[in-house]
């Protein structure tokens, strides 16, 4: 009987740019299947997770403490505890902190990269005189920024083509031209926006 294993494999043997491959094995529920698996530029916990069997992860703190827990069977990750059944994909136990990336423009922006466009704040802070440009990229479902207008030159937003702001006609555009007033975005489906407006609070 093999209850573990481990095979180290060839994964290119071309002369001068050889690559090898590490797979570790272990047996659970009378199979043995791969636990961990090493290649070439990745690690892979799990990787036979396809087949029904599950390994987690679990990476502790010096005293012992949880600090990340990866269930294979519930497809959930927990940071500080075991995840739940049920709950988020992603669940952090006691408190969690995320800073939002800010970025400022003086000048035109148009089209922001797509990233830019899950979370960042854009402070528009442009005091030269003339209107400036803020191009949203094209719109996937879930994407989410807000704008500040950090400056007192007004800002326009203009959506990807004919793309939607705020179910007007396509390829609308919309003014933000109070300081420090700010617009929140939000993608709720492929290639429609909903803007908000809101003032600064005196």
């Amino acid at each position: 009987m093999t209850y573990g294993k481990f095979q180290a494999r060839i994964a290119d043997a071309t002369d001068g740019t050889e690559d090898g491959s590490l797979y570790y094995y272990g047996m659970k529920g009378g199979t043995l299947t791969r636990m961990l698996q090493f290649t070439p530029g990745s690690l892979y916990v799990n990787p036979d997770g396809n087949t029904g069997t599950d390994w987690d992860f679990r990476h502790e703190a010096a005293d012992g403490t949880m600090l990340i827990y990866s269930d294979a069977g519930l497809s959930r990750v927990g940071v500080g505890a075991a995840p739940v059944t049920g709950g988020a994909q992603f669940q952090v136990d006691e408190d969690a902190a995320f800073l939002r990336p800010v970025l400022t423009k003086t000048a035109t922006y148009t089209p922001m990269p797509a990233e830019e466009a899950y979370g960042h704040i854009f402070n528009m802070n442009n005091t030269t005189g003339g209107a400036i440009v803020l191009g949203l990229p094209p719109a996937v479902e879930g994407m989410h920024l807000s704008v500040i207008l950090g400056g007192t030159d007004e800002v326009t937003l203009t959506p990807s083509g004919s793309e939607v702001l705020n179910a007007e006609t396509g390829g609308n555009t919309l003014t933000l031209s109070t300081v420090l007033a700010k617009w929140d975005i939000i993608c709720y489906r492929d290639a429609y926006w909903s803007v908000t407006r809101s003032v600064f609070a005196s």
